[in-house]
């Protein structure tokens, strides 16, 4: 991990933040900055400067929760768009 990188923080529980999933490879969670209510960053636990990095692992892994959090979105919180 890193110690500038603050979604590395996140996932060590240094910095708040307000999680709707997570297991051993990946966690979801709430955008501080949201253009659209209940958007949703979805991050693999281990640093990663880029995509491309991801394991064969955490790669589907990431993908397959990020379709499932953007599922409950428009019913929770009404999103236009």
């Amino acid at each position: 991990m890193s110690v500038a990188c603050v979604f590395c923080q996140i996932v060590r529980g240094a910095e708040p933040a307000s999680v709707v999933w997570e297991d051993e490879l990946t966690m979801a969670f709430l955008d501080r900055r949201q253009f659209h209510p209940g958007h949703t960053l979805v991050i693999p636990r281990q640093h990663l400067c880029d995509v491309r990095e991801l394991d064969h692992k955490t790669g589907p892994r990431s993908w397959t929760r990020l379709h499932a959090s953007r599922a409950p979105s428009p019913w929770r919180f009404r999103t236009k768009g």
